[in-house]
Formats: C-alpha cells, structure tokens, sequence
C-alpha cells in the first residue's frame, strides 16, 4: 500500500471525540505566561486536564509589523487541541484582537497559515512577532475591517519539531480549537458567541476546509457563518506525484515527513537514503518556506528515497 495514500484515505472523515464538544463553562482568571523565550513553545508533561480550545499559557506579542501593532493587540497561546488520532495535544498560535471596536460584538476569523516550514523557526507566531509572516497584509486587512484573527501554528513547532503538515485531522483541529482560545483568553474580550469563519490559502486553505468539515462534530457550539479556502491540497498523492521533478518539489518531503510524525507506522526513515536523511535533518533544523522553494527546485523523489513512498500495492 502506497506510504503516502494510507493516511490520505484515512482522513476522509472528521475525527469526533466526546472531550472535543465540550465547551468552556466559563473564563477563567488570566493564564500562566509560561517560561520564556522559546521554552514557551514547549508542551508541558503531562497535559493539564481540560477541554480542546483551553489556554494552557498566554503572553503578550507583536502583531507584526509597526502599522499591524497600530491595529491590534496581540497574544502568543498554548492552548489544548486533539491530534490526527483523536489524542489529546498542545498547540501553539497567535490572538490578534483589533485596537478599535467593541470587542464584545468582534467576529472572529480562524486563519489558517500558508506553508511555513517544518523547521520551529518557521513557526507561524514566531514570524508575526518578528514582523515576517508573508501573509501579514493579509491580517492587517482582516484587522483594520474590524475581525479577531485566531491563527494557529499547527501541531509540533517546539524545540526537536514534529510538525504534521498537510495532515487534515491535526490541522482541522488545531484551527477550530485556535477560534475557542480566542474565545476562553480573558484578555481578548471576544464572545463566545461570536460569529466565526475559517479562512486560508495553500495548507491553510486546507485546514479551512478541514475545520469546516469537522465543525459540526468536533467543535458544535462555535457559530460558523463561512468558510473560505483556497488552493486547497485536497489530494495530496495527486499533488505530489504532479510536483516530482518540477520548481516546487520542495514541499513534497515536509508533506511526507509530516504524515510520518502523525502516522508513525508507516514506512518512511527506512526507506530514506542517505540525501534523504540529510534533508529531513536539514529542513528540520531550518527549513522555511524560502528553502523550500529555492533549495529543493526539480528534485525528485528517487534522489531521496531508496523506493517511491507513492507506490501502489505489491
């Protein structure tokens, strides 16, 4: 059976767990901050108990750029989510909350990050704060016409990354439970009646759309009005056997790591030769979008692996 087909047919149904529809019954008094610098990216062990949207730490943070900081107030959360197997985890992402307006009466917009890389320096929260997401304007718009923006980092960006990118299950979650931290973060403001949309382009089209599929299930009380997505990698195995040997290879192997992390059964470092395990450790230890793109132009999946991961049965 082909590597990257099994989890693909897998995740043609929306994950439903009996923890996941339960919302918060009330705010609670202001989270713990967490360590600082990069050590707040760190999960703590065990999880705390709690609900999928649960702020486990929250600190304050840039909204991007000077002019994204005039429009907004802004949060780095942790906050509680499920992942690809109905398990709970904690992720990682970013509140933003315009300056102007009630905020009681703000709709909220679940915006799912583009592909950023599966290096933890990629980690979406990381770029708004140093002013380098390349969806800023983006947000700034979202923020000047009057929406809270919840933008989740996905699973796995923490020192050590196992980021699953491209894993509908994982990233759904993460988007839906982004909106609920919004909601439950005492310093937002935000209702828990707000009016929410998903939103997103390339993998974040992809989690819009997920999250819109797995609403009704797994996240029932939220008050979804749209979903919006584009470029949707909706097969991946499609995509990826149209990307071997053209300029875009470059996210083919982050897919293929990322469905390995959140399926760790199935065949991946074994059939890696040695480029292949240089490049995992490569794009791991830095890789973003830009190496991505420039790094891996026309390659093709025979330069890595020892046999296809997109075989068919036999």
């Amino acid at each position: 059976m082909a590597a990257l087909a099994v989890p693909a047919g897998a995740a043609s149904t929306a994950a439903s767990t009996a923890s996941a529809v339960a919302p918060a019954a009330v705010r609670a008094a202001a989270p713990d901050p967490g360590p600082p610098g990069d050590a707040f990216y760190t999960p703590p062990s065990p999880l705390p108990a709690g609900s999928p949207g649960d702020v486990i730490r929250a600190r304050p943070a840039k909204a991007g750029p000077p002019a994204a900081r005039r429009l907004a107030d802004a949060w780095q959360v942790m906050y509680l989510s499920t992942d690809a197997n109905g398990k709970p985890n904690a992720v990682t992402g970013t509140v933003l909350v315009p300056k102007a307006g009630d905020r009681a009466k703000a709709p909220i917009i679940g915006f799912g990050p583009g592909t950023e890389g599966p290096a933890f320096r990629c980690a979406p929260s990381k770029m708004i704060d140093a002013g380098a997401f390349y969806e800023q304007s983006a947000l700034n718009e979202m923020l000047a016409a009057g929406y809270a923006v919840a933008a989740p980092d996905y699973e796995g960006y923490h020192a050590q990354p196992k980021t699953t990118y491209i894993v509908g299950k994982a990233m759904g979650s993460a988007l839906i439970d982004a909106v609920r931290a919004a909601q439950r973060l005492p310093e937002s403001g935000l209702s828990k009646d707000a009016k929410v949309v998903f939103r997103g382009y390339s993998q974040g089209g992809g989690a819009a759309m997920w999250a819109g599929q797995m609403q009704p299930s797994y996240g029932p009380e939220l008050a979804l009005a749209g979903v919006v997505g584009g470029g949707v990698p909706a097969d991946v195995v499609s995509v990826a056997l149209r990307l071997d040997g053209r300029p875009a290879f470059g996210f083919v192997l982050p897919a293929l790591m990322g469905l390995h992390n959140a399926y760790p059964e199935l065949p991946f470092d074994s059939e890696l030769n040695d480029a292949g395990r240089a490049a995992v450790k490569r794009l791991e230890d830095g890789g973003c979008t830009l190496e991505l793109l420039l790094d891996y132009q026309n390659k093709r999946l025979k330069d890595f692996f020892v046999q296809s991961p997109l075989r068919g049965p036999g």
